[in-house]
């Protein structure tokens, strides 16, 4: 794919089957993408407080507040 829905699709899909490696693989084409979108964001900032990153997490969460 080479489209920011698929890999937003994809990191859905991986993230529902318990595949944490391939769901942030395909956040991260997604936001290379287009770096701004909300949902991929939102995804990141929890990826990054699950990882124990709160700095870099709220980065995340408060760009997405920005764009709503």
């Amino acid at each position: 794919p080479n489209t920011f829905s698929a890999y937003g699709l994809l990191a859905g899909y991986y993230d529902a089957r318990g595949d944490k490696k391939k769901r942030d693989q395909n956040i991260q084409k997604a936001l290379k993408i287009n770096p701004n979108e909300r949902q991929s964001l939102q995804y990141k900032g929890e990826i990054l407080f699950k990882l124990g990153r709160y700095g870099e997490a709220l980065k995340c969460f408060k760009k997405v507040f920005e764009r709503n």
